[in-house]
């Protein structure tokens, strides 16, 4: 599959086949574009059939590949519709649409990649980051925010009247609970007001939760199903007694989280 920038005119060639990759001649051709969604965003329009060709080329313009304000990527079906006399068959063509930046603070990561790069920079054992391309570190860590914000969190504010103060004029939800819910509703504003210690947290468990989709985490699956040993030589490995407790996030990542995640709240999401 291609991507484009987001704004840009895209050319799509569709072969003149059926569903068997069979080719067909066609009497009559016309398409239209769907978003990612499935919503029509360009009605069908008629092409004229040349008799000698086995494809068509079909220029989509920029105007159908912008995307809504807060959106970092989308995608384009092209649906070419090939009338022949034994009936109409239809070819399709997907494409993505991408920004150039595709982290968005709020909407898929908490930090811009710059700033991920440099939370990166201080933080040990990241092979598998160090080793990934710049694609490869925003698909991790834009999985690595869908998985960090279906936790729930316990901030700890500043203390004493100032912080009381502080609280009232920056604060608009619960003053010491994050629920997974307030993601969506939460505003850069409301975000950048929290205290710094745990907005630093944040985005160190992000980078680490992008190393470990990354690696794979193979190791922090194996002590989810309650590995306590593993022998290479003739295959043994030992499970402790019951499931230890998996919140759907890497222990790496936990741990820059310590005294943060919300147990109860996390347990009781809907």
């Amino acid at each position: 599959m291609k991507s484009f920038p987001v704004g840009l005119a895209v050319s799509v060639t569709l072969r003149f086949e059926d569903f068997n990759g069979d080719p067909v001649t066609p009497t009559g051709l016309s398409y239209h574009v769907e978003d990612e969604n499935g919503s029509v965003v360009r009605a069908a329009e008629t092409i004229s059939v040349d008799p000698t060709a086995t494809e068509v080329a079909v220029v989509i313009p920029a105007a159908i590949n912008f995307l809504p304000a807060g959106t970092v990527s989308g995608a384009r079906t092209v649906i070419l519709s090939i009338t022949t006399t034994e009936g109409v068959h239809e070819v399709s063509e997907i494409y993505t649409l991408r920004r150039p930046q595709r982290l968005s603070v709020l909407e898929n990561s908490f930090i811009t990649y710059a700033k991920a790069v440099v939370v990166a920079d201080d933080m040990p054992r990241l092979d598998s980051w160090n080793l990934a391309s710049a694609p490869e570190r925003q698909q991790a860590l834009i999985e690595a925010f869908t998985r960090l914000t279906r936790l729930g969190y316990h901030v700890k504010y500043p203390e004493g009247v100032e912080g009381m103060s502080y609280l009232n004029d920056r604060i608009l939800f619960d003053r010491t609970r994050i629920s997974p819910q307030m993601w969506s509703e939460m505003t850069t504003e409301w975000f950048g007001g929290l205290p710094k210690p745990f907005l630093e947290a944040l985005a160190k468990a992000q980078v680490a939760e992008a190393n470990e989709l990354l690696s794979g985490d193979v190791v922090g699956a194996k002590r989810r199903l309650g590995l306590m040993s593993e022998s290479i030589g003739e295959s043994s490995m030992m499970f402790r007694p019951g499931k230890p407790l998996d919140l759907g996030v890497s222990r790496a990542a936990l741990d820059y989280l310590t005294g943060y995640v919300d147990l109860r709240m996390t347990a009781t999401r809907s």
